[in-house]
C-alpha cells in the first residue's frame, strides 16, 4: 500500500466547499439540471450542465489548469484509491497523469504498456518523485486480444479491486498496419483492445467500494469520422485514410462511455470521455514533417509553433488535467457517460453521433462479434 503525508488543510477545505454548495438552491427538476425551453436531443447526454457543477468547476479549471493542480484539488479522492492507467512512456499524458496521482497517496498505481524498458523507466521516475508509491507494472499489449487475456488474468489475481481504470493508450494517424488479427491497428489499439480489457475487468472494478470508474481518453479528432459502419477495416487497407481511422476510434472511446454508464451505471460504475487538448507529444511520431507544417503546428524551420493561439497549444501538464478530473471529481456524478474539456463536462463540445445511445448500442454488438466474446450485464 502507498502511504505517505496527507494534505489534511486541503481536505477540511474540500469538504467545507462542499457543504457550502450543498446549501445552495438548484435549479430545474429534482435531479438539479437547469431547465431549457431547447428541444431535447436524441441522447441523454445533451443537456444543460447542472448549477452546482458549473459553481464547483467552471470556476476553479480553466484551459491552462495543470494535472498536479487538480490532483491536489482532489487529493481526498485519490487517497487510497487502486488506479490502473494504460499508455504510461515518458513524456506522455498517461506518464503525467501516472506521476500526479502517484503524489496523492493511492493505495497502489498500476502501469501498463507493451514495452518493458518504457514501463522501467516510468516506474523509476515515479518513484523517485513519490518514493512512498512505487507504481507495479503490467505487460499489455492492446493489439493483441490472446495478450490483453493473460494480463488480465493477472490483474483479476490481485488482491484489491481496481476503483479507476484509465483507458490512455493509443495510436494516431499511423501508416496502414494490423493486429495479429487482423485489424486496422488504430481501431484494434484503441477501441478494441480497451474493451476487451474493460470488459473482462469489469468484476474487479465493480467490486470497488464506490463501484468504480472507467475513463477513455478521446479527443476532437472524433470529429474526423463517425463509426465506418459498413466499412471499420478498411476494405483491409483498400480504402484506408489514416484520419479517418483514428477519428472513428476516438468516436468509438466516447461511444463505449456512452455504453458502459447505460449498462453498469444502475450498479453504481461510473465512465466519461475526455478530450485532453492540443498536446505536442510523441503520439505525433508517426505523421510527416511536412504534413505538420501544412496544419499549421510547425513553422517552416520545423519548429513547434507553442505561441499560436489559433493551433491552441497545452503543455503536458495542462493537457493531462482533464484525465484526472474525469477519474476523480465527485460532482460530476450526475453526467455519468458524458465528456469532458478542459476538466468540465462539455458535451456540446463533442458531435451528436459521438454520444448517441444508439450509436453506442450499435458498437457495443459490433465490438462483441469482432471479439468473439458477448458482455451481458
Amino acid at each position: 500500500m502507498c502511504v505517505g503525508i496527507f494534505d489534511l488543510t486541503l481536505r477540511l477545505s474540500n469538504n467545507l466547499s462542499t457543504s457550502l454548495l450543498k446549501s445552495l438552491p438548484e435549479s430545474g427538476g429534482s435531479n438539479g439540471q437547469v431547465k431549457s425551453s431547447q428541444p431535447q436531443q436524441h441522447s441523454i447526454f445533451r443537456r444543460s450542465t447542472p448549477l452546482r457543477h458549473l459553481l464547483t468547476m467552471a470556476a476553479a479549471f480553466t484551459a491552462r489548469t495543470t494535472a498536479e493542480e487538480v490532483a491536489k484539488h482532489f487529493a481526498a479522492q485519490i487517497h487510497s484509491k487502486h488506479v490502473l492507467i494504460t499508455g504510461v512512456t515518458l513524456g506522455t499524458l498517461g506518464a503525467e497523469v501516472a506521476l500526479q496521482i502517484a503524489k496523492q497517496s493511492p493505495s497502489s498505481l498500476i502501469l501498463a504498456g507493451r514495452n518493458p524498458a518504457n514501463l522501467t523507466a516510468t516506474q523509476k521516475t515515479i518513484g523517485d518523485a513519490a518514493p512512498t508509491c512505487p507504481p507495479k507494472l503490467l505487460d499489455l499489449d492492446l493489439a493483441s486480444q490472446a495478450q490483453v487475456h493473460r494480463a488480465v488474468v493477472e490483474v483479476l489475481a490481485y488482491p484489491h479491486p481496481i476503483d479507476r481504470l484509465i483507458n490512455n493508450a493509443a495510436l494516431m494517424a499511423v501508416p496502414w498496419s494490423t493486429t495479429p488479427e487482423g485489424l486496422e491497428s488504430q481501431w484494434g489499439t484503441n477501441h478494441i483492445g480497451h474493451f476487451l480489457f474493460t470488459n473482462l475487468l469489469i468484476p474487479k472494478i465493480l467490486s470497488s467500494p464506490d463501484h468504480g470508474r472507467v475513463i477513455n481518453v478521446s479527443s476532437s479528432g472524433h470529429k474526423r469520422s463517425n463509426i465506418r459502419w459498413d466499412d471499420w477495416n478498411f476494405q483491409n487497407g483498400a480504402t484506408y485514410d489514416k484520419w479517418a481511422a483514428y477519428g472513428q476510434t476516438k468516436t468509438a472511446n466516447m461511444l463505449f462511455s456512452v455504453s458502459l454508464a447505460q449498462k453498469l451505471g444502475p450498479k453504481g460504475l461510473l465512465s466519461y470521455s475526455l478530450y485532453p487538448g492540443r498536446v505536442p507529444t510523441n503520439i505525433a511520431n508517426s505523421i510527416p514533417m511536412k504534413e505538420k507544417q501544412a496544419a499549421g503546428w510547425f513553422d517552416a524551420d520545423g519548429k513547434l509553433k507553442l505561441d499560436d493561439a489559433s493551433v491552441g497549444w497545452k503543455t503536458v501538464e495542462e493537457g493531462s488535467a482533464t484525465t484526472v478530473a474525469a477519474a476523480f471529481d465527485p460532482d460530476i456524478k450526475g453526467s455519468n457517460g458524458s465528456y469532458l474539456v478542459h476538466c468540465n463536462i462539455a458535451p456540446e463540445e463533442a458531435a451528436e453521433y459521438a454520444l448517441d445511445e444508439g450509436a453506442a448500442e450499435r458498437l457495443w454488438k459490433l465490438s462483441e462479434e469482432i471479439v468473439g466474446e458477448k458482455f451481458e450485464y
